[in-house]
């Protein structure tokens, strides 16, 4: 699967823009947390486990 992300202004930094499409086929929801990692030129993201002491 290949999506494209836009960088864009947001108040005196910047932001990744993903769009609806790819939330849901990702499983994402606003307020996860993403990891960022870089390989050369790649940036990888990953979903952080939101696991409690419960589980």
């Amino acid at each position: 699967m290949c999506i494209e992300l836009k960088i864009i202004k947001y108040g005196d930094g910047q932001a990744i823009s993903i769009e609806k499409k790819a939330m849901e086929e990702l499983n994402l929801e606003i307020g996860d947390i993403l990891n960022i990692e870089t390989r050369g030129r790649e940036i990888i993201l990953t979903k952080e486990d939101n696991l409690t002491f419960e589980e």
